[in-house]
């Protein structure tokens, strides 16, 4: 049956096709359903149409039977959500859809990339892997570097934190150094301050000290004053006793003669 180019396979044709496909193409190990019962259980082997083997990596293939009334995207979320389910179970699981459902109008690949869920499409028999599984390895390593992502984002938010702290500190420090430039030129003015006070000190010293010497030569002056009075009254008693003389005693060399030997 066909309806807009896609043929709608009977559910048993299907998984022949899809069968040869993962056998002939990929090379991989179809298990009979017995050997998928004892390995997985009844449920497994009834609910999973096929169950492969490549190397150690177990794969769940789901085939959903498309018909004209379930060709929608509901129809394909159904069945996504069922097959997310296995993948902790299986290595790999994967979704069979018609090629001309795989668009982003029915497929959201990020959904599948978050469920761990690969897709093969078929169309007139071809048949291809359009959408990778990924295996618990890649998916606990993409949960790894989400979480690391996180982390990185969280450090990115403390760094741009600690980049504002330090351009407050730098604004701070700034101005604190504007102060101290401050301090350093008060304190500079204080000191020639102390500078000038110590030489005003010096200069009152020693003028203190030259009054002291002004008040000795005072001192000494008047003593020599008195001494310079007793001298004048000494030359005028003698200028007049010698006035007082007889002429003929008048500027007699004699009398210097006498006044020494008294």
């Amino acid at each position: 049956m066909e309806m807009n180019g896609v043929i709608f396979f009977s559910k048993e044709k299907l998984i022949e096709v899809i069968s040869n496909f993962l056998k002939n193409k990929r090379g991989w190990l179809i298990l009979s359903k017995s050997d998928v019962e004892r390995a997985y259980g009844k449920n497994i082997a009834e609910e999973i149409d096929l169950v492969c083997k490549d190397g150690q990596n177990t794969i769940f293939i789901i085939i959903p039977r498309w018909t004209r009334k379930n060709y929608s995207k509901s129809y394909f979320l159904t069945y996504l959500a069922k097959a997310a389910t296995y993948t902790g179970i299986a290595d790999k699981v994967y979704i069979v859809l018609p090629k001309s459902l795989f668009t982003p109008r029915y497929v959201d690949g990020n959904l599948l990339k978050e469920c761990g869920v690969g897709v093969i499409t078929y169309f007139s028999g071809r048949v291809e892997e359009a959408f990778p599984s990924f295996s618990l390895t890649y998916k606990s390593r993409f949960s790894d570097f989400s979480s690391i992502r996180n982390k990185i984002k969280e450090l990115e938010n403390k760094v741009a934190i600690i980049t504002d702290e330090v351009s407050l500190m730098k604004s701070h420090l700034e101005k604190l150094d504007n102060i101290i430039q401050e301090l350093e030129a008060k304190i500079s003015k204080i000191s020639e301050s102390a500078v000038n006070s110590r030489k005003y000190s010096e200069i009152i010293e020693k003028l203190e000290f030259l009054e002291r010497n002004v008040a000795y030569l005072k001192q000494k002056a008047i003593e020599k004053s008195i001494d310079l009075s007793d001298i004048r009254e000494d030359i005028k008693l003698k200028e007049t006793t010698e006035t007082e003389l007889p002429d003929y005693l008048v500027d007699n060399p004699w009398l210097k003669v006498l006044r020494k030997r008294r």
